[in-house]
């Protein structure tokens, strides 16, 4: 507030006036709700892009949508600390997110991710069949 001048009263009035006019128009704005689910689809996305820049260019897409699904019903946490389980043990992600893409809220058997980590070993061509059976083909080298 300023300081009120030498007027007298019709300073005080003056004052009074543009208080009120301020609370007139901090009332008049409205705030727009935040719209939590476009907010945690942009934080959900930010995660899964991260990761999936890390998978072989032929499955980033495959793995940014896995990622995006899995972090519906998991924390970002949890599936963060298996990705980088993997990553610290020299092991591939893709396989690891190929893995995941099998659990949903009523079942996941993370016995084949947890053999994968401890072992360093996976059957090839399961992880072929579980990306078949989602519609994404792909050659295997020998």
């Amino acid at each position: 507030m300023k300081p009120l001048g030498r007027g007298g009263v019709g300073d005080l009035d003056r004052e009074v006036e543009e208080l009120i006019l301020g609370k007139r128009r901090i009332r008049e704005v409205r705030v727009r709700p935040i719209n939590t689910e476009e907010v945690i689809n942009r934080e959900l996305s930010k995660f899964a892009k991260s990761w999936a820049s890390r998978c072989a260019e032929p499955l980033q897409d495959y793995c940014r949508n896995v990622l995006m699904r899995l972090s519906r019903y998991f924390t970002q946490d949890s599936i963060a600390s298996l990705l980088n389980e993997a990553l610290s043990r020299g092991l591939s992600i893709e396989a690891v997110v190929i893995m995941l893409s099998q659990c949903n809220l009523i079942y996941c058997d993370d016995g084949l991710i947890r053999n994968y980590l401890d072992t360093g070993r996976v059957d090839i061509n399961q992880l072929l069949q579980t990306l078949q059976s989602q519609g994404i083909t792909m050659s295997r080298r020998n």
